[in-house]
C-alpha cells in the first residue's frame, strides 16, 4: 500500500526524529491514558501543523491517512495496551481500539472522520462517537472485561481537527 508506506516514511518517522522531544511524546501519550482531552486535542494539532505540510494534509486528505497518522502516535503505548486497528467488533469494523493489559484501567476506542468543509468538523466528530455506539463496537471491550471505556471521535479537515469524547461504563453480566 503505497499511501500507507508514504505516511508512515515521510510523515511519522519525520516527526519522530524532528518535531518533537522523548518528553513531549510522553506527556501526549500520558494525556490520552489519562483522558485528558483538552491536552490530547492540543498535542495532535500541534503535531499536525509542524510535522505535515499542505501536501500531507489537505481538505481532501482521505481519513486513512490520519488513521495511519494517529496508530503510528499511539504505537508508543504497546507496553500498556493492545493495539489493534480495523478489526470487527460488533455490527462494523472500529478504527483503533486500546485494550488495557492491565485489569482494571480503561479502554480507549479512536473513531475517525474526515470532511472537506471545515464548519462540519465538530458533527463529524459527533458522528464518530455516534458510530461507536449504533454499531456496538464497544462489544470487544465488554468480551474482555474491561469495565470503563473513553470513547473518541475525531474529525480533520486537513491540517485542522475536532474531537468529542464520552466515557462509557460498561454493565456485564
Amino acid at each position: 500500500n503505497k499511501e500507507v508506506g508514504f505516511v508512515y516514511d515521510d510523515i511519522v518517522d519525520d516527526w519522530f526524529s524532528e518535531a518533537i522531544s522523548i518528553e513531549s511524546y510522553d506527556s501526549f501519550v500520558r494525556s490520552l491514558v489519562d483522558g485528558d482531552m483538552e491536552k490530547f486535542e492540543m498535542y495532535i494539532t500541534s503535531y499536525i501543523m509542524q510535522s505535515g505540510s499542505y501536501f500531507d494534509f489537505n481538505k481532501n486528505t482521505p481519513e486513512q491517512v490520519f488513521h495511519v497518522f494517529i496508530l503510528g502516535l499511539v504505537v508508543g503505548l504497546r507496553g500498556e495496551y493492545y493495539i489493534r486497528s480495523n478489526q470487527e467488533s460488533g455490527l462494523g469494523r472500529f478504527d483503533v481500539v486500546m485494550l488495557p493489559k492491565q485489569s482494571g484501567r480503561a479502554g480507549i476506542l479512536l473513531e475517525f472522520k474526515a470532511t472537506d468543509d471545515p464548519k462540519k468538523l465538530k458533527a463529524k466528530a459527533k458522528e464518530g462517537l455516534k458510530q461507536v455506539k449504533d454499531k456496538q463496537y464497544l462489544e470487544l471491550f465488554r468480551q474482555q472485561g474491561v469495565k470503563d471505556v473513553l470513547a473518541i471521535g475525531l474529525a480533520f479537515c486537513g491540517k485542522q481537527m475536532c474531537l468529542v469524547s464520552e466515557k462509557v461504563l460498561l454493565e456485564h453480566e
